[in-house]
């Protein structure tokens, strides 16, 4: 029995990426139409090539029968091709022993033998699924189907003749070393769900990875509306002077001087009908490219803004993936899309503008934009849904980059048990969050001026994403009000809804590892698909209606 996974997006979709101004004639990115088909299959296919997973003598032996070649030189390498009966084998070492053998090496294992399979052009492989002591089999099927479809990743749009590289089109998992385990229909399944949430990990990558000048605003909310389509999903965009006649100003001032207007864009997954007040709200940035505004960034720190909308990607893979694979919960995904860009209609430092909840804001940084446009969505979906839990995502601070650098997210939330459920399912997936401080002194430095209710910046350059995820805190619960006074928070900066509750909150500050400076590991260089399926994960496992809240923090 066989089971192939994968999806192939709708004309619709398809057409998106079709079309480009400066390079009329570029083909179509093939990651962009679904990644490599991954089949569950209890014997590998003829012709195709094995890999096999095997402890470290284990491996040498194997090399040794196959080669002839010494023992201690089967043992200095972690990957070998050998031929047996004239059949091209991959043999790549787990280590010096299975039952020694953690997640994280199994990892390494299948990408090791992935890149090979890549220097050899390979189009199709095989992965033999081996039983490992103290891991369920469907842990292992698990990671294997993760490493080998994200591993097998390039972003080549843009590619042409030679340099367009040769990617595995076809993903074998074989369970014929584990036929009699009565754990083999669960690692299938397993698998599958990997296979979709790769594929959504794939295409927020490609996303993050594309340019802005084909990626913008109006784009992005043409992916949207594909998205929604594919979902059978409703769609509700505010744009334009239609963002000022709500009362969303932040948002509008952002974009106010790029060629495309700004833009408020959810997707509704109503996956569970039956539940309508049983709702979560999941928020992705979306500056499709950030040149800082007035407070322009210099030379070596715009050049990949083009990546600062991998939040928005983030949310709208996300969605993707729960559609795809029959999540049921209502869930709101969200992105708040602008282009900071420079000109004579640009916002400007200092301004004070009023958002959508009521709050007056005065703009410290024009380079400080993703927090105004995060805020003013915030509100505006809190206003139409009513929430009792959200997720905001965005590449938003270098402050994190500097606190944790890009092998970790930065976690700020009012919710101690959202905060350790998210943290245990970026566990699951490798990815990984780390819980960050919001101190009273942050909320000071966020309540500092003495001529509007906010500052959109901390005092200084120290703790710089704690006082960005300060000031978003300030438009969690409550209504908008008409007098900005009116609505201001409390002590802790997030205030009241009408049923005297505030929403479970967490910002996820992924500036780090959204945006790789380098290949590390299954995360590519350049756009890495972070956070997709921690989203995922977190949904399914989450307890149904409202968390409770947490006690009050005298310090």
């Amino acid at each position: 029995m066989s089971l192939a996974f994968g999806h192939i997006h709708s004309p619709t979709t398809d057409s998106l990426y079709s079309s480009n101004k400066w390079l009329p004639n570029a083909p179509v990115n093939p990651r962009m139409t679904g990644i490599a088909k991954l089949t569950t299959v209890d014997a590998t296919p003829s012709g195709v090539t094995s890999v096999r997973l095997l402890s470290k003598a284990d491996a040498a032996a194997a090399v040794v029968a196959s080669t002839g070649c010494t023992t201690e030189d089967a043992e200095r390498e972690s990957v070998f091709v050998v031929y047996e009966s004239g059949k091209r084998v991959i043999i790549s070492s787990l280590g010096s022993t299975l039952d020694k053998v953690d997640i994280g090496g199994l990892r390494k294992t299948v990408g090791s033998a992935v890149a090979k399979l890549k220097s050899l052009k390979a189009k199709e492989a095989s992965f033999l699924v081996p039983s490992i002591d103290g891991v369920s089999l469907a842990k292992v099927a698990e990671v294997i189907a993760h490493s080998a479809t994200l591993h097998n990743y390039a972003f080549d749009k843009y590619l042409t003749g030679d340099k367009v590289p040769v990617l595995l089109e076809n993903i074998y998992l074989s369970f014929e070393s584990v036929a009699s385990s009565g754990e083999v229909a669960a690692a299938k399944e397993a698998a599958r769900v990997q296979a979709v949430l790769s594929e959504s990990v794939i295409f927020c990558r490609d996303l993050g990875n594309d340019r802005a000048d084909e990626l913008h605003p109006e784009k992005l909310e043409q992916v949207a509306r594909a998205v929604a389509n594919e979902m059978g999903a409703q769609i509700h965009v505010v744009k334009g002077q239609e963002l000022v006649d709500q009362g969303l100003h932040l948002l509008a001032a952002v974009g106010q001087c790029a060629r495309y207007p700004p833009r408020y864009i959810e997707i509704f997954h109503k996956g569970d009908p039956e539940h309508p007040e049983d709702v979560l709200m999941v928020l992705g940035k979306g500056i499709t490219y950030d040149t800082g505004g007035l407070n322009i960034k210099g030379t070596g720190f715009m050049e990949n803004m083009h990546m600062d909308m991998c939040g928005s990607a983030a949310s709208l893979s996300s969605a993707l993936a729960c559609y795809r694979l029959g999540v049921k919960r209502n869930i709101v995904f969200v992105v708040a899309v602008a282009e900071n860009a420079i000109g004579s209609l640009a916002y400007k430092p200092k301004s004070i503008i009023k958002s959508h909840k009521g709050l007056t804001v005065e703009i410290g940084n024009t380079d400080a934009e993703g927090r105004l446009v995060l805020a003013d969505a915030l509100s505006l979906c809190q206003q139409r849904h009513k929430p009792h839990t959200i997720i905001d995502m965005a590449t938003l601070t270098g402050a994190c980059i500097i606190a944790l650098g890009e092998y970790a997210a930065g976690l700020f939330t009012n919710n101690a048990a959202l905060s350790a459920a998210l943290v245990k399912a970026g566990e699951k997936r490798g990815e990984r969050l780390h819980p960050m401080p919001i101190f009273p002194e942050h909320r000071e430095e966020i309540k500092s001026s003495s001529m509007s209710d906010l500052v959109s910046t901390g005092a200084g350059r120290y703790g710089g994403a704690c006082t960005a995820a300060a000031f978003l805190e300030n438009f969690i619960g409550g209504t908008p009000a008409k007098n900005s006074r009116v609505a201001t928070g409390g002590e802790d900066g997030a205030s009241k809804d009408e049923a005297g509750k505030t929403p479970a909150w967490a910002h996820i500050d992924l500036a780090g590892p959204a945006m790789y400076s380098k290949t590390r590991g299954f995360m590519p260089e350049g756009s890495t698909g972070f956070a997709v399926q921690t989203i995922y994960e977190y949904v399914i496992a989450a307890p149904a209606g409202a968390l409770p809240e947490d006690e009050k923090k005298r310090f």
